[in-house]
């Protein structure tokens, strides 16, 4: 079965066309996206067919498990939810850098009340001579 070209519009029209398309037809689909390695066109093919119905064929659960996690594009959302979602996003990952630059400052830059082990330079026992 071939397969459209790696565009949206492409794909988008192949889909169309894949709406009149029989059951089995879509399944031979998403197994032709699965081995052309297009995992979210075969997410978008199997949202085709209906859930209640589908055969038991490991291609058609890996094609829902990606159609669950798809990640939704910019261009989905309006105007305000992707920049509050971008915004919350860059402030977690500043906390969490945070977090770890303020552990590691820590424990490096230790005084001698909080240091483990020898205070005179001597980092453990003598050697015997």
């Amino acid at each position: 079965m071939s397969l459209p070209e790696r565009r949206q519009p492409d794909e988008d029209a192949y889909l169309a066309r894949m709406q009149a398309a029989s059951a089995e037809e879509v399944v031979e689909a998403v197994d032709a996206a699965f081995a052309a390695r297009r995992p979210l066109l075969a997410a978008r093919l199997v949202q085709l067919l209906d859930h209640d119905d589908l055969p038991e064929d490991a291609s058609l659960t890996r094609a829902l498990r990606v159609a669950a996690m798809m990640v939704v594009r910019s261009d989905d959302l309006p105007n305000g939810e992707w920049s509050a979602l971008e915004e919350a996003w860059r402030q977690a990952r500043s906390e969490r850098m945070w977090r770890i630059r303020k552990r590691m400052r820590a424990s490096q830059n230790l005084d001698a009340g909080g240091r483990i082990g020898r205070l005179d330079g001597r980092r453990g026992r003598r050697r015997r001579s």
